[in-house]
């Protein structure tokens, strides 16, 4: 994971876009009331107070177990990565190269885009 601002701004929009975790220990949150960083350790018993001032920064697999929960696969196609919705249709697109730089971001990308056009 390569944290970057726009990163950070995904992952924000995620959540104002109705997508719910339910927070355990090992996940990467951001503070929105502070925009500190930090990571879970602890199980917590009231994650809806974690979710109240927090969001989840998901990386790596949790992202690309979001996008095959919701259907959406990602395809390389000459010199590009695209991801696709459930209904075969595109939702996000960058180049291989910038894709092997930052995956992650343009995987959290395609995941805000497929909420933004489906809802949660």
């Amino acid at each position: 994971m390569n944290l970057t601002e726009r990163y950070v701004v995904l992952c924000k929009e995620l959540a104002s876009l109705g997508y719910q975790w339910t927070p355990r220990p090992g996940d990467w949150i951001l503070d929105i009331t502070d925009e500190s960083i930090g990571m879970l350790t602890t199980y917590i018993e009231k994650p809806e107070l974690i979710r109240k001032v927090n969001v989840q920064i998901p990386y790596g697999d949790q992202i690309k177990e979001l996008l095959a929960k919701r259907g959406c696969l990602e395809n390389v196609q000459g010199g590009n990565v695209i991801w696709l919705d459930s209904k075969g249709n595109e939702i996000y697109r960058c180049t291989a190269e910038a894709n092997k730089l930052n995956d992650d971001e343009h995987s959290l990308a395609a995941l805000v885009e497929d909420f933004r056009r489906h809802g949660p």
